[in-house]
């Protein structure tokens, strides 16, 4: 598979910042009365869920039913 680049357009290299900002204040809501140890296991926890539904997506992607048992 090849990597394609991909180049924001000047309107959303203006809309960045604001996107970065929301970004960072949800995060920031989202995390209260978390210990910072809770938040590393939480990502933790959430790469290997992504692996998870990755290695699950490549079998769907393929067209297989392989990832399906009815």
């Amino acid at each position: 598979m090849k990597n394609q680049l991909l180049y924001a357009t000047r309107k959303g290299q203006n809309v960045y910042p604001f996107i970065i900002r929301e970004n960072t204040h949800s995060n920031e809501i989202a995390m209260i009365g978390f210990s910072e140890e809770e938040v590393i296991r939480l990502g933790n926890m959430l790469e290997r869920v992504n692996k998870n539904i990755s290695r699950d997506w490549k079998y769907v992607k393929k067209d297989t039913n392989e990832s399906i048992k009815l």
